[in-house]
């Protein structure tokens, strides 16, 4: 089973997130702020991080930043309110594999990443992403 990590301040994103993902037969953990993530990154070993950029403690930038610093290649997306073309260029320089705003459209392409892309975590062809869609365009 696949264990993703899924941070957001905000509860009610996170029990949605981690109930759908759940249902999809992934193991889901959560954290709250970037420290809590950054910790749980460095500790224990993920499938898929999903990461909210404005975090209390540490945002969602530091964190990815830290986690490439420590040579995890753990695929991360950011998955934020924050549609600034400098912070999702920002975003994926520091390390993010992808960088989707909220609400999600599925009309916006993501990013295209090799290793993504080939695996069971496919953010173009599997379930998360579908999830994630049908998710996005109800928050």
């Amino acid at each position: 089973m696949k264990t993703i990590l899924v941070v957001d301040d905000e509860p009610a994103i996170l029990t949605l997130l981690r109930y759908n993902l759940e249902q999809e037969h992934f193991k889901v953990m959560t954290a709250t702020d970037g420290a809590q993530a950054l910790t749980m990154a460095l500790q224990q070993k993920f499938d898929f991080i999903i990461l909210d950029l404005m975090l209390p403690k540490l945002d969602g930038i530091a964190v990815t930043k830290k986690i490439r610093e420590a040579k995890l290649k753990t695929p991360i997306m950011i998955l934020t309110a924050k549609d600034n073309e400098t912070d999702k260029i920002v975003g994926l320089e520091v390390g993010a594999d992808d960088y989707v705003t909220k609400p999600f459209s599925p009309a916006k392409s993501s990013l295209e990443f090799e290793p993504l892309n080939a695996g069971p975590l496919s953010l173009l062809n599997n379930p998360l992403n579908r999830r994630l869609k049908r998710l996005w365009s109800v928050i």
